[in-house]
């Protein structure tokens, strides 16, 4: 089993973990193994199927959840990304990998603000183009309160 999965057969890895699953529904590790199978074959949505499976069944697992997250940002589902990598985050605030995409997905949040702020000004709309940047420097500033360690401090100016 382990072996078909380093040697990357991911495919027949994904059918060994099924088939495992079918004998220990509630193991959550085999979960993640077949969520991790089913992503590097590329099924994106299956692998997420399985790394929610996994969390329903012990959410306290980080890697799960820092998967989950990562597959939802693949999939530019943002907002549950984000969801997901911050509650990987507070289960384990070291996590470097967790914070870095948390920062990616609040920069795919931030940067459509600043397409839509330049999309209204472009267009003569000041006053929404004006509202929007001001959405964008609040959203931008969170957005990196929110991915710093606790004792990092940086402001966020607008482009």
């Amino acid at each position: 089993m382990i072996s078909t999965f380093d040697a990357g057969r991911f495919a027949e890895a994904a059918i060994v973990y099924r088939e495992l699953l079918e004998v220990l529904p509630d193991n959550a590790g085999l979960r993640m193994n077949l969520g991790l199978a089913l992503y590097s074959e590329g099924k994106l949505r299956e692998a997420v199927s399985q790394f929610q499976a996994a969390v329903r069944q012990d959410g306290r697992l980080e890697p799960e959840w820092f998967m989950l997250g990562l597959e939802h940002l693949k999939l530019n589902e943002t907002q549950q990304a984000v969801g997901d990598l911050e509650r990987a985050l507070r289960i384990d605030p070291g996590d470097k990998r967790a914070r870095l995409e948390l920062a990616d997905a609040f920069l795919k949040e931030v940067a459509s603000l600043s397409q839509l702020a330049a999309a209204y000004a472009a267009t003569g709309q000041a006053e929404l183009a004006k509202q929007t940047k001001r959405k964008f420097e609040r959203a931008s500033n969170s957005a990196l309160a929110r991915t710093q360690e606790p004792d990092q401090k940086h402001e966020i100016m607008p482009p």
